[in-house]
């Protein structure tokens, strides 16, 4: 804990601002938000351990589960809004926690350090990683991680979709927003913990920034810490079943290459939805082969954590469904498969079923946006679901996709994977060669093989899609170490992995220290104030004229708009070609890239674009003028609203308020009714 703390401290005290300022919003977020984040896992642990007695690993599985189809239910249900929501929402989380202190101090875990986690030194190879993914769960949503364009899928759907609803007052479909459709379970826990800081009221547009997005991004790091140590137990298990008693040394080493992945602790610090699969990918596995259960309740535990993957991230239906069948069919026996395979059914069916239900309810399409042609495009047009399809589906033929698994920028040599990919492969032929571990080596294998089979085939092939590979792959780390019988040949097995962790922690620590061209946690101090101008807001009419100037000069579009419209009560802006409201205090209007845009409408219709737009009570627009035209070029925005539709049509009628000409974006007032047109 001593070297953790000193990894987090030096990694925080980098950068321009005071090394004490930067240290001190590490603990005041670690021990706020954090510490909030901590007892929502916490809580599901404690709900899993009472559901599924004798294993704390899988309970930890299906508490995560539980929780976040609780959150869902619970958010449909609109139960998180006003003070009576914060009751609701702290409930769950505070019966968990103490039935997990009541059944720590009754049933403390009683297996021995070599069938859980071993004591070594090799688990120091995960400070440096650990210390990034606790400093870069601190910093503000938007403001690293370049391969995730800084996070614009956060601020654009994981945790811009908490502010939609809390202003619905319910999770459900939002029309402008249709990854609102998927079943978002890990943003309903997002929901879940802004109910426990804000109670489901106060605030306005921006609201659900600060504690509450820093809240989900160290629950998501949480999370990934989770699925490292049930990788671990996985591992533990599959050698057990191979009759090998140097179990901890091989839980410990998968754990490890979990932790120390780089794309692991890049997600793992952003409020995304990997992690919830990886908790439930883990424990499904871990389902199959640990545990005295009657066959059907171990297809009710595996079928469900299956449903929760999907429910959390809708690639796991292909990356790791088929993979934990394959699992079943070779680590179960026959006579068990019909009852496992019914109960995985049944239970998995019931797991995602609010989300179909909701879908079915809203648009008459239980799984929009997909399979439009069999069960209709609910709100969109035929063009909208064109364009879906063309971006979500592969982009090059069977040589082409077979490259893109092997390139820097989409597949496992993408830097993010360090070095990996070399070690679990080399692993899974280790494991194999060994007779005692062949059986086990062989599955890990041809489950990764299924997976990348599924990656080749289906949906749009990027890099980090692939992460579910992490746990067989890790499990193989462990296993090919302990197959091996000499002694020595073992040490020098676990100190080879173990430095490949190393290099793989290490490399973690370069790619943060690089991001922000050097300067990866410039936001550290500032946090969302100066992404969304508060900081400045409430102290600008006393700033002398020349600190005005600069400041305003290095303000993001989200803080200028905000402190530009700060006075005009009637203000309303629309977001052209962007899509990340988050940081905008003043109402907003916004929609992704697939859907309806008011300005391709109103062409379409014959009608003023201007007018449709004050029509709605927009006031201003914010144009980003290079995202039209990086959307544009992939064939993803509405095709009547181009760059220079925008720039003649549009532009021409409006007053320029602030402009970023370096980014490509302007702010400008719409026209009075007498302008030309």
């Amino acid at each position: 804990m001593a070297l953790l703390g000193l990894g987090v401290g030096l990694l925080a005290s980098i950068g321009d601002h005071d090394p004490v300022a930067g240290i001190a919003a590490v603990i005041e977020s670690a021990l706020g938000a954090g510490l909030i984040a901590m007892a929502w896992v916490i809580g599901a642990v404690g709900l899993g351990v009472w559901i599924v007695r004798g294993s704390w690993a899988l309970g930890a599985c299906v508490g995560v589960g539980t929780m976040l189809t609780l959150a869902h239910l619970v958010g449909l249900a609109g139960a998180f809004g006003g003070r009576s929501g914060q009751v609701v929402a702290f409930a769950p989380v505070a019966a968990g926690v103490a039935l997990f202190v009541w059944r720590w101090w009754k049933y403390p875990p009683a297996e021995p350090v070599s069938r859980t986690m071993g004591v070594s030194p090799v688990v120091l190879v995960i400070i440096p990683a650990l210390a990034v993914l606790i400093v870069a769960s601190c910093l503000p949503a938007g403001s690293i991680w370049e391969s995730e364009a800084r996070g614009y899928d956060v601020l654009s759907y994981h945790l811009q979709l908490v502010n939609d609803w809390k202003s619905l007052g319910r999770v459900a479909p939002v029309e402008h927003n249709v990854y609102s459709f998927l079943p978002s379970y890990m943003e309903s826990a997002f929901a879940h913990l802004d109910a426990m800081i804000w109670g489901g009221v106060g605030g306005g547009p921006g609201r659900g920034v600060g504690a509450s997005a820093t809240a989900a991004q160290f629950l998501h790091a949480w999370l990934a810490v989770l699925s490292a140590l049930v990788t671990g137990r996985f591992a533990s298990a599959l050698l057990a079943r191979c009759g090998i008693d140097r179990q901890g040394a091989g839980a410990t080493l998968a754990a490890v290459m979990v932790a120390c992945v780089p794309w692991v602790v890049v997600t793992g610090s952003l409020a995304y939805n990997e992690m919830g699969v990886l908790v439930a990918f883990g424990g499904a596995l871990l389902a199959i082969v640990e545990g005295e259960h009657r066959a059907m309740v171990r297809g009710a535990l595996i079928g469900g954590l299956c449903g929760v993957a999907v429910s959390c991230k809708l690639t796991s239906a292909f990356l790791c469904v088929p993979s934990v069948m394959i699992a079943i069919l070779v680590l179960r026996p026959r006579r068990e498969w019909i009852m496992l395979f019914a109960g995985a059914a049944i239970a998995g069916a019931g797991v995602i079923s609010p989300w179909l239900i909701r879908n079915a309810m809203h648009g008459g399409n239980p799984v929009f946006p997909f399979a439009t042609g069999l069960f209709g495009p609910a709100h969109w047009t035929g063009e909208q679901v064109a364009r879906w399809r063309g971006a979500h589906r592969p982009d090059a033929g069977l040589i082409g996709r077979i490259g893109s698994l092997f390139s820097v920028g989409r597949g496992l040599a993408h830097p993010q994977w360090s070095i990996f990919a070399l070690v679990m492969i080399a692993a899974v032929v280790m494991s194999v060669r060994a007779h005692a571990t062949r059986a086990a080596g062989g599955l890990l294998g041809l489950m990764m093989l299924a997976m990348v089979g599924a990656w080749l085939a289906i949906g749009h092939q990027q890099s980090r899609f692939l992460l579910p590979l992490v746990v067989p792959g890790a499990a193989a780390c462990g296993i090919a170490v302990c197959s091996l019988r000499a002694a020595r040949w073992r040490a020098t097995a676990q100190g080879v992995v173990g430095g490949c962790a190393l290099v793989m922690s290490v490399h973690t620590c370069v790619i943060f220290a690089s991001e922000n061209e050097g300067h990866p946690d410039w936001l550290l101090v500032d946090g969302a104030t100066w992404l969304n101008g508060s900081s400045i807001i409430g102290t600008w009419s006393a700033l002398p004229e020349a600190d005005r100037q600069r400041v305003w000069s290095r303000l993001p579009p989200s803080a200028a708009t905000n402190l530009a419209l700060a006075t005009d009560p009637g203000a309303k802006v629309y977001l052209l070609g962007d899509a990340t409201p988050m940081y905008f205090m003043v109402p907003t209007m916004y929609h992704t890239t697939w859907d309806a845009s008011p300005i391709g409408d109103a062409i379409r219709a014959g009608r003023d674009p201007i007018g449709r737009l004050r029509s709605l009570g927009v006031t201003h627009i914010l144009i980003n003028f290079s995202e039209l035209k990086r959307l544009g070029d992939l064939g993803w925005y509405d095709p009547a609203v181009t760059q220079a539709f925008v720039r003649d049509e549009v532009l021409t009628r409006c007053a320029v308020v602030r402009g970023w000409p370096e980014l490509g974006v302007v702010l400008v007032a719409l026209a009075g009714e007498d302008a030309p047109r």
